[in-house]
């Protein structure tokens, strides 16, 4: 069932990049609700690549992707972080998953490669603040 809806969301949202003149979507923009759990590796991906080319096709038009995977909230623009129904921080990625102090008191870890930044830090390996680990490998 899961990899059903997959396929019908890069379906669906192929077809929406591909729409040039199709106006009320960008507009209302699209949600995504947990678009990509329970899916494995591959699926996630495949959803992503699709965000991305959508994002890049339809730049008018807003996507609103809600998730509770740390994770994912690194390849947005701009971060909301919700608790308990209200709003708490909005901000870049860059703000949010490295404002530790807000991060835990929301319950939330850090990503991957934020917490390997960290440490590399603390062993005073001079690194830069990055969101991405292809970056980092890049850098290092």
């Amino acid at each position: 069932k899961e990899q059903d809806d997959a396929t019908l969301l890069l379906q669906l949202t192929d077809w929406l990049a591909e729409q040039e003149d199709y106006t009320s979507f960008t507009e209302t923009g699209i949600t995504l609700d947990e678009a990509t759990s329970m899916l494995d590796p591959t699926g996630k991906k495949e959803i992503f690549e699709v965000i991305h080319n959508l994002k890049e096709k339809r730049k008018d038009m807003s996507i609103l992707s809600i998730t509770h995977h740390i994770e994912e909230a690194i390849q947005a623009d701009e971060i909301i972080i919700i608790n308990n129904g209200k709003v708490i921080k909005i901000g870049t990625p860059e703000e949010i998953l490295y404002d530790h102090q807000l991060l835990e008191e929301n319950a939330l870890e850090a990503p991957f490669v934020v917490q390997l930044i960290e440490s590399l830090k603390k062993a005073n390996i001079d690194v830069p603040q990055c969101l991405s680990e292809e970056e980092l490998v890049k850098y290092l």
